[in-house]
């Protein structure tokens, strides 16, 4: 069991916390068994290229594995009866409102991500267990992590030049700007690009035009209208998936030239072209799935959440907790189909309208 307290921070929506310690805190015991693991992989491609025996390895930087938490709530020693039942309403409240997190162990660790999954399994009427899953964007224990938070850029141009260099590749596929040297080749890739490839780069085009006009017009996720969000979220799927289909289509290009013409300074040529388009390609799918998840996030914090209430609650007092001002209880009461004079029930999550 964790001597010092696990604590769970919402990063947006209503900043809510939750707090395990003591004997609610996560299992674990010295030499027995850990509380958590972490686990750190690296981004990486190998690929064997013509001429070589010995794989090349490309590394993208590193990531840090889901982790799990573990524990048990029971009466004894959460309050009193009914407060472990209590409890795991709390979570799944914690849960349910779908925030980005930070997650503290005292001053042991850190780290930022998601709660991903919450399982429970019923012992007993006083008693339960529980277990967490969660996924990690930043582990802040590495120094390369800590400064750079992928997700708070400034607005989505930073993304944008970023993205933008794969469109360097496209147009190099256009123009045929590839220094080939047999003209049977330069006329094989303008058949392709006639032929195969074209509708692909006028998808892409299209897609990265409306992305960057929204760049353009957004000048941050917090502060943009939810409609563009959903436009930023739809645009970069686009992106994502034209840019995908158009370096598939290249690489089978160049294996189908490869059959045709053995050419070793051929091979050199498209095979450097392919690897640097895909180094390419990763930057921008990352900043891509970043920019989406900014947007959602952005989006995230706008949308109904959960309120578990407390003890001596009134609605006027969840109405500033959750808004700061008391004269929006009636939007609660509302939302709850509850009646005027009726009062909150300790331990009962009550949904709470986004903010107009």
């Amino acid at each position: 069991m964790a001597s010092k307290p696990w604590v769970l921070t919402q990063l947006g929506g209503f900043r809510n916390t939750l707090t395990l310690d003591g004997r609610l805190a996560p299992y674990g015991r010295e030499r027995k068994g850990p509380i958590n693991t972490e686990k750190l992989s690296l981004r990486k491609s190998r690929t064997l290229y013509g001429g070589s025996d010995v794989p090349t390895t490309h590394i993208f930087g590193g990531k840090s594995e889901p982790f799990e938490l573990h524990g048990r709530f029971d009466d004894r020693h959460a309050g009193g009866p009914g407060s472990a039942r209590k409890k795991k309403i709390e979570v799944k409240s914690f849960w349910a409102d779908k925030q980005r997190i930070r997650i503290a162990w005292g001053d042991v660790a850190a780290w930022i991500g998601f709660l991903d999954q919450v399982e429970f399994g019923n012992e007993a009427e006083h008693a339960l267990t529980w277990k967490m899953t969660f996924e990690i964007d930043i582990d802040l224990d590495i120094p390369g992590d800590r400064p750079l938070n992928r997700y708070q850029l400034a607005s989505p141009t930073d993304y944008m030049k970023g993205i933008g260099k794969y469109g360097q590749f496209v147009k190099s596929i256009q123009a045929g700007a590839f220094q080939l040297p047999l003209t049977s080749i330069i006329a094989s890739l303008s058949q392709f690009v006639t032929d195969t490839i074209s509708d692909l780069i006028s998808t892409y085009t299209s897609a990265f035009g409306v992305l960057s006009d929204l760049s353009d017009t957004v000048t941050s996720f917090e502060n943009a209208l939810t409609s563009d969000l959903r436009r930023i979220r739809a645009a970069s799927s686009q992106v994502s998936s034209a840019m995908l289909n158009i370096q598939d289509a290249f690489a089978q290009f160049v294996d189908d030239q490869a059959l045709t013409h053995e050419t070793g300074n051929t091979a050199v040529v498209y095979q450097t072209t392919l690897a640097n388009a895909e180094d390419d390609l990763r930057v921008a799918l990352a900043l891509l799935a970043d920019m989406d998840r900014a947007a959602e996030l952005a989006e995230r914090g706008r949308v109904d959440t959960m309120y578990t209430a407390q003890s001596g609650d009134s609605w006027e007092s969840i109405s500033k907790a959750v808004y700061g001002d008391v004269s929006l209880a009636q939007v609660i009461r509302d939302a709850n189909g509850v009646r005027y004079g009726q009062a909150p029930v300790a331990g009962q999550s009550y949904h709470i309208p986004a903010a107009t």
